[in-house]
């Protein structure tokens, strides 16, 4: 008769930290994974294990913390600016008053998808404004022509087969234009197929608050006066737009795995739509911009690539590691329909 032994605590220990260490050697840097609701990248895998935020976002403190290893965005300049607690939200997310959802009625499986992840989250499904106007027949209707084109100052003749973008860019812009009319001091912008990384509401305050520390975000409604050049990186006099997300493994180059960071991106603004922010300065700012020049029909980052740059005020922060990612880009275990094809 063979007798198993049962394992000791601690050698149940031991068991995990190897399982972790093999895991975390193995896993590769561009592996997305989805999985029980939850987006798990090679940064946030280790998290899957230890059941908490890996311990560099300590570095991104809370209003009521204390951190001995602050982030700056310039180690020689030491200049913080003060952060102000946000007021009750109805999202729990810091000074977002309202969070757009870009999608289509049709989209169900992705609708179940983003409720299940609020709720994994602890963001209430009532904070969401679905952004259910506009889809691929209404935008390029006759009937509708001109107000699309007005309201996107497009060229006479859009690129061949750009007209599938005309739904998707027109949903955001609807949602750039209640943020400008409502002013609201953080609006977060979603697709239908974004995916969260673990812990996505802690360390979404924890940016916020970074970002109010740094100066890179002011609260108190004031916009920017300057007149950035084309490749500024000025931090504090500008009105922000911040990608969160990401999709195509683009990080800032200075991003050395670990340690979060903020980072300007004047000149190649964009590195995915699928979650990012505007203030109503940077959403005021975007709509006189695109009055300005005739633009092509793009989907938003394309189009916002080329409105970042051409604006005097706008910058761009990308967050690294992001806290989200793209349904159709990740290994999707949860296996959502949709999410296996293009919808635009």
């Amino acid at each position: 008769m063979t007798c198993f032994a049962t394992p000791s605590t601690k050698q149940l220990q031991f068991v995990h930290k190897d399982l972790l260490r093999f895991i975390l050697v193995n896993y590769p840097t561009d592996a997305i994974t989805h999985m029980n609701g939850t987006a798990y990248d090679y940064y946030s895998i280790q998290e899957f294990f230890e059941h908490k935020p890996r311990q560099e976002w300590l570095s991104f403190p809370l209003p009521d913390e204390y951190s001995a290893n602050v982030w700056l965005p310039n180690k020689r300049d030491k200049t913080t600016f003060n952060v102000v607690k946000s007021p009750s939200t109805l999202s729990g997310l810091a000074y977002v008053k309202q969070i757009y959802v870009m999608t289509d009625q049709s989209l169900s499986d992705r609708h179940a998808h983003i409720k299940n992840t609020f709720r994994q989250q602890n963001i209430p499904i009532e904070s969401i404004q679905w952004q259910w106007k506009w889809n691929h027949t209404e935008c390029n209707s006759n009937k509708n022509k001109k107000e699309v084109f007005e309201n996107l100052n497009l060229v006479d003749k859009p690129a061949k087969g750009h007209s599938r973008y005309c739904s998707l860019i027109m949903k955001n812009f609807d949602a750039w234009v209640a943020t400008a009319n409502r002013n609201l001091p953080l609006a977060l912008y979603l697709e239908d197929d974004a995916i969260f990384v673990p812990f996505f509401k802690e360390k979404f305050n924890r940016f916020v608050y970074t970002a109010i520390r740094t100066g890179a975000l002011k609260i108190d409604g004031a916009c920017a006066t300057s007149s950035l050049s084309n490749t500024s990186n000025e931090w504090v006099d500008q009105n922000p737009i911040f990608f969160i997300g990401s999709c195509l493994n683009m990080s800032d180059s200075r991003f050395d795995g670990r340690q979060p960071m903020l980072s300007t991106h004047k000149g190649h603004p964009t590195r995915c739509a699928h979650a990012y922010l505007f203030t109503s300065c940077s959403a005021r700012a975007v709509l006189e911009q695109i009055d300005i020049n005739k633009n092509e029909l793009w989907t938003p980052d394309f189009y916002l690539n080329n409105i970042i740059p051409a604006s005097p005020t706008l910058q761009s922060f990308w967050l690294d590691p992001p806290l989200v990612y793209q349904g159709n880009k990740a290994k999707d275990l949860d296996n959502i329909p949709s999410f296996k094809r293009k919808t635009y």
